[in-house]
């Protein structure tokens, strides 16, 4: 069975200080690419497990959109992320 949640071999919680790094350094583009792979390999896992997700990426994300001004993509993840945990339960 495939390792779930594992970006680049890593699992996607070890990225957190990576993520908080690239923030605080300003490299947001940076940072918004990696929270869409781990976004993608969290969304992955609970599809798989039938589980719902951690929202801390999710927030993460609509933290650097805010920051970037890209509005719509932020309500779009949010909505992605309620719909998702409604149907899983």
């Amino acid at each position: 069975m495939e390792k779930l949640e594992i970006v680049d071999g890593r699992h996607y919680t070890d990225y957190v200080e990576e993520i908080k790094h690239l923030k605080r350094t300003g490299r947001l583009e940076e940072a918004e690419k990696l929270l869409l792979k781990l976004i993608e390999a969290v969304e992955h896992g609970a599809c798989v497990t039938n589980q719902g997700v951690a929202p801390w990426n999710y927030d993460q994300l609509a933290i650097i959109y805010r920051k970037r001004r890209i509005i719509r993509l932020k309500y779009e993840y949010w909505n992605a992320t309620w719909l998702k945990n409604t149907l899983l339960g």
